[in-house]
């Protein structure tokens, strides 16, 4: 199992994907998200509340998408740094569908 991450790399890591979301215009404002951890050190997440809300579509979306690890301590499953993977982004009418994709894509990734 990987390691927790601390409170300060959390910080960091939510500031940048909230920064994503809003600038590739999956989302017009940050919302908050979850995620499951596999042990190849990537994160599996999902949004937990509506997002891109606009004045044709009052409902907003979910999103599910997979956060990467990068650099060093990436091959060994304990990066110290992320980035969005694009091509896994998605977007949900309803928060369950977000987060069995994520789940599925956690366990395809991560084989027991």
């Amino acid at each position: 199992m990987s390691e927790a991450i601390g409170e300060e790399a959390t910080q960091r890591i939510s500031e940048r994907l909230n920064q994503y979301l809003r600038e590739t215009g999956l989302v017009s404002t940050a919302p908050s998200y979850r995620y499951f951890q596999g042990k190849n050190g990537n994160m599996y997440c999902w949004t937990t509340e509506r997002a891109d809300q606009t004045d044709d579509d009052e409902k907003g979306w979910y999103a599910s998408f997979i956060y990467r690890g990068y650099g060093e301590g990436s091959r060994s499953g304990k990066p110290k740094a992320w980035k969005p993977d694009q091509k896994t982004m998605r977007r949900h009418r309803k928060r369950k569908d977000a987060k069995a994709r994520a789940l599925k894509m956690l366990r395809r990734d991560n084989p027991a």
